[in-house]
């Protein structure tokens, strides 16, 4: 067998491109990440600014980034068996690729926005496999995860939960770690022009795991213009940044954004009248 992939290494640039040889293990490596098993929309594979549209089989290499447009999305198949969907209006970059076999390899996942769902199925050692947004760093183990990253104005919000298996999220400017274990979700907000931050851990109900069981659907994005005075994170949210501006000034916010936050104390405001007219 190792006669046969030495063969296709030497006579094969297309195997020479995809394959390097190991000659402590007397195997075949791949020198590719993972590979397009399925997608639909407009996804592409960026590198050095030069964006390609993909097809099934395209090959991401280290520093590649996939990118999904809206009411897109993609799944890849990566060499240690681990599977990654990939949600619309997403980019995740592969920027570091070690691999010598399933069980030893160190893979790290710059996840730039939007939102991805991981089977991880090979466990891995400490620090080995990691997904890092501007924020934090979800150090896996081996799990099955969902992971959101979105910026509104000068704030970051990571978000992470596990649908089995363990994991630590690191919140970096804090330099505070939290444990997650089955059904566990966190959400660290960073404010970028103070670079403080702030994180919260809970559990995902009953109706949350229902929602989540098929595999085609993603997380739901943690909505900032819905936090009310009894959040942990309201106070935060409300402080002025280095620039004197709120990072929750409303009139900052993207449109779509401020549209939900009128709607939503629209809402509000005709349940209180109603629970007046009872009176």
């Amino acid at each position: 067998m190792n006669f046969l992939f030495i063969f296709l290494f030497v006579f094969s640039p297309l195997i020479a491109e995809d394959f390097s040889f190991n000659k402590e293990t007397g195997q075949a490596v791949p020198t590719f990440v993972g590979e397009i098993k399925f997608f639909k929309g407009n996804v592409f594979k960026a590198n050095l600014g030069r964006l390609t549209a993909v097809k099934e089989g395209t090959r991401f290499y280290k520093n590649d980034t996939i990118v999904t447009e809206e009411k897109s999305l993609a799944k890849i198949l990566i060499v240690d068996d681990t599977t990654l969907n990939i949600g619309p209006k997403s980019e995740l970059k592969f920027s570091e690729f070690n691999y010598i076999d399933k069980s030893n390899r160190s893979i790290i996942y710059s996840f730039i926005k939007g939102q991805v769902r991981a089977i991880i199925k090979n466990k891995a050692k400490d620090g080995e496999l990691q997904i890092k947004t501007q924020s934090a760093v979800l150090g896996i183990r081996g799990t099955e995860l969902f992971a959101n990253h979105q910026t509104i104005n000068n704030l970051e919000v990571s978000e992470f939960s596990l649908l089995s298996g363990n994991a630590e999220v690191k919140d970096i400017n804090n330099n505070q770690t939290v444990s997650l274990s089955k059904n566990d979700k966190v959400v660290i907000i960073a404010n970028q022009q103070s670079k403080q931050s702030m994180s919260h851990k809970g559990i995902m109900t009953t109706e949350e795991l229902e929602t989540l069981r098929p595999e085609e659907v993603f997380m739901p994005y943690f909505e900032i213009q819905k936090i009310d005075k009894d959040s942990t994170f309201y106070s935060f949210l409300n402080t002025p940044s280095s620039s004197g501006i709120s990072p929750l000034n409303t009139s900052e916010m993207p449109k779509e954004s401020q549209k939900r936050h009128w709607k939503e104390n629209l809402k509000r405001l005709n349940e209180k009248l109603r629970e007046n007219l009872k009176k």
